[in-house]
């Protein structure tokens, strides 16, 4: 089975009357977001039901229970995938009695369903007094990443953009695969020895180019498992005449000698080779771009030649 590294709390910090030790969780969480409860533990009297009931206590008579609301929140609008962000939030204790608070983050981002991220909990509040709580985060795809706090009803998002490397640069991925882009190389021509015959050139023609791309592609992971994908490397290149940026996949050519070619590896194995586009020969080439899935979200690197 591969171990995703998935929507980890990092560098977890409480300030002020927080409870100290939150962590993030590793995987997909049934219930989709709204099937959380809240506990809070009131001071000397037992424990009580969270949100806006009422408890008894050894008098029969009756008192409102512990009641919370999130009064700021501080996240940031926009993140780099797999870079920390810092999630701050103050909660206060409206309700009558003292109580804890806690509740689960759930995201939703370019996969499938919702997944737990990690924890609200703080210590005892006072009824009318507030605690802070932040926690550093990561957040290992690419897009737009939707999180909701059910046990406050509040959500908010966080536009994630791609990782980028310079040429050498070594990119992992949540299901631990690696991919490293050496070099880009354009070309007018090619050349090759067909299995029967001699040295052939192979011209890319009038207005186009072939760009060869060195790729060593590994696996991290603790057991065998496939590398990535050929067609999941593309070329982004600016056209000539053209406003913005268009997205070419591997070329089929002749040559074969030294492609690559995805396959399994055992772990710290590693598959390496070139890849071949056809572009026009005025494009101006922005990156190459490896966007890959596990299901629960979608990576997106890019190397800038």
């Amino acid at each position: 089975m591969r171990r995703r590294r998935f929507l980890t709390a990092s560098g977890t910090a409480f300030v002020g009357s927080v409870l100290a030790g939150c962590t993030g969780g590793s995987g997909p969480d049934s219930g989709g977001g709204d099937g959380s409860t809240t506990t809070t533990t009131g001071r000397g009297d037992g424990t009580t039901g969270g949100g806006d009931g009422t408890t008894t206590d050894d008098g029969g008579t009756t008192s409102q229970g512990p009641s919370f609301t999130i009064t700021s929140l501080d996240v940031p609008k926009e993140a780099v995938m797999g870079d920390e962000l810092t999630l701050k939030a103050v909660v206060k204790n409206t309700g009558g009695r003292p109580g804890a608070f806690s509740s689960p983050i759930r995201v939703s981002g370019s996969g499938d369903g919702w997944h737990k991220a990690t924890d609200i909990e703080t210590k005892i509040i006072d009824p009318g007094q507030t605690a802070k709580w932040s926690a550093g985060y990561r957040y290992p795809y690419a897009g737009r990443a939707i999180f909701r706090i059910p046990n406050a009803q509040r959500a908010f998002t966080v536009d994630v953009s791609p990782r980028t490397f310079s040429l050498g640069g070594t990119y992992v991925s949540p299901v631990d695969t690696a991919l490293t882009v050496n070099d880009v190389t354009p070309t007018s021509r090619y050349s090759y020895n067909p299995p029967n015959g001699s040295r052939r050139e192979v011209p890319a023609g009038d207005g186009r180019q072939w760009v060869f791309v060195a790729v060593v592609a590994g696996n991290r992971l603790e057991s065998a498992q496939g590398t990535a994908s050929r067609s999941d490397i593309t070329l982004m290149v600016d056209p000539p005449g053209e406003d913005g940026t268009t997205e070419v996949g591997p070329a089929g050519i002749a040559k074969e000698d030294g492609r690559y070619e995805s396959s399994e590896v055992e772990s710290g194995g590693t598959n390496r080779g070139w890849i071949a586009y056809e572009t026009s020969s005025e494009a101006s080439i922005r990156s190459v771009r490896w966007q890959g899935t596990d299901g629960i979200g979608r990576w997106d690197a890019r190397w800038s030649p």
